[in-house]
């Protein structure tokens, strides 16, 4: 089973608020935390990581806030979770030395045939179909 974290599920609710903005408009983190009742500290740390990942832009000033800089179409599921959740999936598939095990393990070959699998279904999956 696949599980969203709290983190990757408020960045595609923010994502999704951004993607209602008029252009050159920005939202504020402490509208959206009024809105949403998320934590205005944790929108901070979500909105810093998809900053540094090249999805949002902030401004500063009266008008300023936060707004998409990449389209909210062309924005997939891997793009919020390699943001948000780092690292994605097994940590020995990425780290060899992260696994003490890794020279007798009987499933890693399995796990990065899963791993890729689940990586292509990502990176096609358009959070723009999850919120319509």
């Amino acid at each position: 089973m696949f599980r969203l974290s709290k983190q990757a599920d408020y960045a595609i609710q923010l994502l999704y608020r951004l993607s209602l903005l008029e252009k050159n408009k920005a939202l504020s983190l402490r509208t959206f935390s009024d809105e949403s009742s998320i934590s205005f500290l944790f929108l901070q740390r979500i909105a810093r990581e998809l900053k540094k990942a090249h999805i949002i832009e902030s401004k500063q000033g009266v008008q300023g806030g936060y707004f998409l800089i990449k389209k909210y179409t062309d924005i997939s599921l891997m793009d919020v979770i390699s943001a948000i959740d780092k690292p994605v999936f097994a940590p020995c598939v990425i780290d060899e030395k992260t696994c003490k095990f890794i020279h007798t393990c009987t499933i890693k070959a399995g796990i990065e045939r899963v791993q890729k699998k689940m990586i292509a279904l990502l990176k096609a999956t358009p959070i723009a179909g999850l919120t319509a």
